[in-house]
């Protein structure tokens, strides 16, 4: 008996992450750093912060977790948007 689509799905997401994790571990980065840093390169370098959640698919307050861990690396730094004056543009 073979097991649904969406259990072998779940299953290689968590396959795939545990693999990424694994290989940036001597980085001291995540799959969650990864794809962030990843869509920082990929969007255009104005973009907010909401902007990037979106594009990643997070909440906005798992984000700001994520980008201050990576400023705290020295990966990324962050300023002001001038577009959304609360907001911050993310850049490596």
């Amino acid at each position: 008996m073979e097991s649904p689509l969406g259990s072998d799905l779940a299953r290689l997401v968590r396959v795939w992450r545990a693999l990424i994790d694994h290989r940036l571990k001597p980085l001291e980065l995540t799959q969650t750093h990864w794809v962030t840093l990843h869509n920082i390169h990929q969007l255009p370098p104005e973009q907010s912060q909401i902007q990037l959640a979106k594009a990643i698919g997070i909440e906005q307050p798992s984000l700001v977790r994520t980008l201050d861990q990576l400023e705290e690396k020295g990966l990324i730094s962050r300023q002001t948007c001038a577009s959304d004056r609360p907001g911050q543009n993310a850049s490596s």
